[in-house]
């Protein structure tokens, strides 16, 4: 039998709590189980109860395309919406472009969610295809727990790093400081061996630990707290821990989905009341320099100038990798899209900043298709992104000047403020 046992520290931070019952994706870039090396994705956005889609695949005859939906996900974990298409609109990095017009593809997408990282796809009623979360900037975690439509063992996240999780309603406040120390002697450790992860605080009043199955012949698809308490002021908050518990496919790369049992209930069900955990920027290390570079904030970006009908951008992060997907139109004003990644690093004038390979591609197959082929890459730019805030990027396009975009607030209200005007 062999576990991951995570040993945690409590810091006191700020939490983002939740109790309502249902299935909420991870926010980010999906991918269907067999898409090809060039191929399709989802893009996933959530903001209060409104989720936006964009899917980026190619029509039969092999041509770029991109559709665009919003609506809410049901209590059962269901998204489902027609799915629309633009044309006749402007180049991203032009000046004042062109507002697009909005065609119906007739198309109906549906994506039900059996956890926070997997789920299905079906248009217009085609034969459900697997899909889940796309990971590429961390290491995973193999687990005979679950298997992946494919047959191979599934593989959540390494979690190593600070969390924040709690709620505000029963008083669960903390942070989860997740160091690795290895019984093993193998340099280096063997991922399947039992891991250890050590606190980075002292604790004098409470110990539990975060304990997750790798190679392990009994089912037990999630990780579950264990907590000790050497204090009575302590006791209720050990004995509240102790039925905190995460599925393993609701772990994901920068949150986890956690549930509470009930008093007296000894059962695992995403029926429980929900917690969320986020993985924060800042790794403590001690005596260790800070890392100072910024992040664009996960989700839908547009530019200052973008028109009623435009393009946009989607910005993830997964450690050291920012990922850009740009959906856009060409020089005949149909759609077309672009992918890149860097890694971010500080620049001289202490900005985040990093250059990066745009790159558009041709002659893949729908993300539908049952017998899906391998795009190539199209057109090719180079392309610079500084960061000037977490919600503010510059984006610079073979050496032109630098075009301002901003994160495209969906689901919440908006605050007016006259410190800086967007337009």
């Amino acid at each position: 039998m062999k576990t991951l046992i995570l040993i945690i520290s409590t810091l006191g931070v700020v939490i983002m709590p939740t109790l309502e019952a249902g299935i909420i994706p991870s926010d980010g870039l999906w991918q269907t189980h067999d898409d090809p090396a060039i191929g399709s994705g989802i893009n996933i956005r959530t903001q209060g109860d409104v989720t936006m889609i964009t899917v980026f695949t190619y029509r039969e005859d092999g041509s770029p395309v991109w559709y665009f939906a919003t609506g809410e996900i049901d209590a059962n974990g269901v998204f489902a919406a027609p799915l629309g298409e633009t044309k006749n609109g402007g180049f991203i990095f032009n000046r004042l472009p062109q507002s697009a017009e909005v065609i119906d593809p007739k198309k109906t997408i549906t994506l039900s969610f059996n956890a926070t990282e997997t789920g299905t796809l079906s248009i217009n009623n085609s034969e459900p295809k697997p899909i889940h979360t796309y990971r590429f900037g961390v290491e995973g975690i193999e687990t005979e727990q679950l298997m992946t439509a494919n047959g191979d063992f599934y593989k959540f996240p390494d979690i190593t790093g600070q969390w924040a999780i709690g709620s505000a309603s029963d008083n669960i406040s903390l942070s989860l400081d997740l160091h690795i120390r290895t019984g093993s002697v193998v340099d280096p450790p063997d991922p399947n061996h039992t891991l250890y992860f050590n606190d980075a605080f002292d604790q004098n009043t409470l110990s539990y630990s975060f304990i997750c199955p790798t190679k392990n012949a009994s089912p037990m698809p999630f990780c579950k707290f264990k907590a000790r308490s050497f204090d009575l002021a302590t006791d209720e908050l050990a004995a509240q821990l102790s039925r905190l518990y995460v599925f393993i496919d609701d772990i994901g790369t920068n949150t986890m989905t956690l549930h509470l049992q009930p008093e007296g209930d000894d059962s695992y069900s995403r029926e429980h009341p929900v917690y969320q955990a986020f993985r924060l920027d800042a790794e403590y290390q001690e005596n260790a320099e800070i890392d100072r570079r910024t992040f664009p904030v996960e989700g839908h970006w547009r530019t200052r100038d973008d028109p009623a009908i435009g393009s946009g951008v989607n910005f993830h992060s997964q450690g050291d990798i920012v990922m850009m997907t740009v959906f856009t139109y060409d020089e005949n004003g149909l759609p077309i899209w672009y992918m890149a990644t860097g890694a971010l690093a500080l620049d001289e004038t202490g900005r985040s900043a990093t250059d990066m390979t745009m790159f558009s591609t041709k002659g893949g197959s729908p993300i539908d298709s049952l017998t899906p082929v391998s795009a190539e890459i199209d057109q090719v730019e180079n392309i610079q992104l500084k960061l000037m805030w977490n919600q503010v990027v510059g984006l610079k396009l073979n050496d032109e000047t630098y075009k301002d975009l901003f994160n495209y607030n969906l689901g919440y209200p908006n605050l007016q403020t006259s410190e800086r005007q967007q337009n």
